[in-house]
């Protein structure tokens, strides 16, 4: 009767248990920029910039960063400066709905060093909903600014920024262990007993 309910209780842990997330999201973007330079000696052309990124909400760093770009700018897979919304700018009954923590700016730096790929949620005087914390579909507010020139910012296409929540396995793992132990244990004694 007790093996019975040790596999009653089993089964009811494995059907209860989902997957836990862990605080690091993906985070994949998409921008089309429109880099009309001020220069009557350059034609107008468009920047196409994709890539991803995990973001650990937490500690508010980067890991596996992928940055791919079309036209004649380059960009490093690197973060070189950040900034996120910080609690103390978050007021109770805030209408905007923005979280602490959410992404402000980031900026890629192109291989010359002297410029960059950003994301800028401080435009329109911060009104534009950043990167949060937490899953979802965000509108991309991005911008270039290459070596001597003002920042160019998007103007047409596919201008996204989507958040993804990633799986921590190690909970199944720690959950799974813990059963086989906890049924070997109890197959131990009944053999202890049985001799």
């Amino acid at each position: 009767m007790l093996r019975l309910r040790a596999i009653a209780l089993l089964v009811l842990c494995l059907c209860v248990v989902g997957p836990c997330f862990a605080d690091t999201l993906q985070v994949s973007f998409i921008a089309n920029i429109n880099t009309g330079l001020p220069d009557p000696n350059r034609m107008e052309w468009i920047e196409h910039v994709e890539g991803s990124f995990l973001w650990d909400t937490a500690l508010h760093t980067f890991s596996n960063i992928a940055i791919q770009s079309s036209g004649p700018f380059t960009y490093l897979p690197e973060i070189s400066t950040d900034m996120f919304l910080q609690p103390r700018f978050v007021q109770p009954g805030d209408l905007s709905g923005r979280m602490a923590g959410s992404i402000l700016w980031l900026s890629f730096p192109d291989v010359t060093g002297t410029g960059s790929f950003n994301f800028d949620y401080l435009q329109h005087a911060g009104f534009d909903t950043p990167v949060e914390p937490v899953p979802g579909t965000y509108f991309g507010e991005f911008d270039l600014t290459p070596a001597g020139y003002a920042p160019m910012v998007l103007t047409e296409g596919t201008n996204e920024v989507v958040v993804t929540a990633t799986p921590e396995p190690g909970s199944f793992y720690l959950l799974g262990f813990g059963s086989f132990a906890m049924l070997s244990v109890l197959a131990s004694k009944k053999l202890i007993r049985a001799h």
